[in-house]
């Protein structure tokens, strides 16, 4: 039987009715599941059939988005149906979701095996459904549309060289900006560098950090991955697998790095963007704010570096659990975490096989893991409790001098990339900030930024003692005038600390207010206006800006000036002068 279902009710199509989000087809021998499927899938134009054959029938004549398919039926289970739509070319590239109330891994392996792109378990929770049928209708736009791209790219290509910075425009589209810190429980935070030289136009190495919570806990997955090729091709098969990527870890949070994996290597096998010779390594971590339990996959990938106290360790090592082959060997295949308990001070260094192979471009045999394992060890001997920003930047040092190479420039045959991960506490120095009045605002700016300034000679950490000043003082002002709304007997906490940058924190009393709605001062009517000019201001010259307690507190992160800027998630800083020239002084 073949009923057709517009929004939420039978019959013919409704003009008036709002656009569908994209056509589903529901199969199951029930009569009543799937009139509920159709009342749970409002924004779309639902179709329903109760066998497999016709269901056959109706997906080839009415080509839907998404289908939803029960297991359990009579004369034509789900699987045979999946297996039917997959033979067919008209039929083959619908995604179809799995519905059955068995679970066990037998059965879920026999579903993706043939050819469903994700399954729920019933009983199901309308929440649950919409969102899953959401992602997958974004799912097939982002293919389609990838598709188009990919036609338009090739031609770009053979025109004109396509700029690296349009892939990682693409990418951060996909993946957000790189967080230079993410906030753990207890007052921790968790410090994420990059640094990224791709060795052509397109790269082939991409990297995504995301935070979620579920069930009340936060986590914080960090992925690093290195496409096989540096064509053009490279950039979409790194787009399509993010895409899967955050998809995935939305759906499916409990299941860890393994399982997340395991459902990333099967989407991206079977999704089109792979030839046949074509692969990806990976190294996945994710992170418990809480426990401070780091969960991880190593995917033919090269393993972390683990950095405690004075014991340098890869991880995994050899066959250990973690260690799996890349991604693309085969669709079916499953993926084994391990897991490490993290504690302050910890620091990762994860790195892709470029980083190990920049001797050969002057003829000499790359390093083994273990010999820039050693390097790492080396460094630490000599400079102990190193901050991984700068441990990073000395590995890369060491190895372009040992091979007579330019550190600012990668003429190698592959990308070199490098993420630097650091557990970081905070021993923090405090000032109590309180003029009196407008009068006492300067000298009682101008002690506390001599005091921060002498705080970082002691400590023999470079940074620009003119930005740090701009910026602190204009903290300060905004927190005294706008904050606390220039009202005397208001204080307002300074607190200052040392970690990978200098981080500066100014707390006020005040109402708090929405740092994302701040308009910037320099473009369109709003140069005339004054409102937006101190964060403006503070934003172009630290490294790293964020706010919690909505707006009441700013945290603001000054780098090490030894650290050379490269591209990922480096600062946000401008020359002096230029902020000098807006300021109009």
């Amino acid at each position: 039987m073949i009923r057709t279902l517009n929004c939420s009710s039978c019959g013919a199509r409704n003009p008036l009715q709002k656009i569908s989000a994209g056509k589903v087809l529901v199969v199951d021998d029930e009569v009543l599941q799937t009139e509920i499927l159709s009342r749970i899938l409002t924004e779309c134009e639902v179709y329903c059939a109760n066998d497999g054959r016709t269901a056959i029938d109706l997906a080839l004549s009415v080509s839907p988005d998404l289908i939803l398919l029960d297991v359990n039926m009579p004369a034509m289970d789900g699987f045979a149906v999946c297996e039917a739509l997959r033979s067919m070319p008209e039929s083959r590239e619908i995604p179809v979701i799995f519905l059955t109330g068995n679970t066990d891994p037998n059965s879920v392996a026999r579903a993706f095996q043939a050819g469903a792109v994700d399954y729920v378990p019933k009983p199901y929770e309308s929440a649950e459904i919409r969102e899953r049928v959401r992602t997958h209708l974004e799912l097939k736009k982002s293919r389609e549309s990838l598709a188009r791209q990919n036609l338009l790219l090739e031609k770009t290509v053979r025109e004109q060289e396509i700029d690296i910075n349009l892939a990682h425009t693409l990418l951060r589209l996909i993946n957000g900006s790189i967080p230079r810190y993410i906030d753990l429980a207890d007052g921790r935070t968790f410090f994420v560098k990059v640094i990224s030289q791709p060795c052509y136009q397109q790269g082939g190495d991409h990297f995504l950090v995301r935070t979620f919570t579920h069930n009340g806990r936060r986590r914080t997955v960090v992925s690093l991955k290195d496409q096989s090729g540096h064509k053009v091709n490279c950039v979409l098969r790194s787009i399509a697998c993010d895409l899967y990527h955050n998809a995935i870890i939305r759906q499916h949070p409990d299941a860890g790095p393994g399982g997340q994996a395991t459902l990333l290597n099967h989407a991206v096998v079977n999704s089109g963007s792979f030839l046949e010779d074509d692969f990806f390594t990976g190294i996945n971590l994710e992170l418990d704010h809480t426990t401070l339990t780091l969960k991880f996959i190593a995917a033919g990938h090269p393993p972390m570096i683990l950095i405690r106290d004075n014991r340098v360790r890869l991880i995994p090592a050899g066959g250990n659990a973690g260690a799996n082959l890349p991604f693309c060997v085969t669709a079916d295949q499953v993926f084994v975490s391990d897991k490490v308990k993290l504690k302050l001070g910890d620091r990762i260094i994860l790195f892709t096989d470029g980083l190990t192979a920049m001797p050969t471009r002057h003829n000499q045999r790359p390093l083994t893991n273990q010999e820039l394992a050693d390097q790492v060890r080396s460094i630490c001997t000599e400079t102990p409790g190193i901050r991984v920003a700068l441990l990073a930047q000395k590995v890369m040092d060491a190895i372009h001098h040992r091979d007579g190479g330019d550190f600012k420039y990668n003429d190698t045959d592959d990308d070199i990339s490098v993420l630097a991960l650091e557990l970081e506490g905070a021993d923090y120095v405090e000032e109590v900030f309180c003029p009196a009045d407008e009068s006492e605002l300067p000298g009682q700016v101008e002690k506390v930024v001599d005091r921060m300034v002498c705080f970082l000679k002691e400590k023999d950490f470079p940074a620009n003692p003119i930005s740090l000043r701009m910026a602190v003082n204009e903290a300060l002002v905004n927190a005294w005038r706008h904050g606390n709304g220039g009202r005397s007997g208001q204080d307002i906490l300074v607190r200052w600390h040392l970690g990978n940058d200098f981080n500066f924190e100014v707390i006020d009393r005040g109402a708090g207010f929405d740092p994302e709605k701040v308009v910037d001062p320099t473009v369109g009517e709003n140069i005339e206006k004054n409102s937006g000019r101190g964060i403006y201001i503070i934003r172009k010259l630290v490294s790293w800006l964020r706010w919690r307690d909505h707006g009441r507190h700013l945290i603001g992160s000054i780098a090490d000036h030894r650290i050379i800027a490269q591209t990922g998630n480096g600062g946000q800083s401008v020359p002096v002068v230029d902020l000098w020239k807006f300021l109009g002084r």
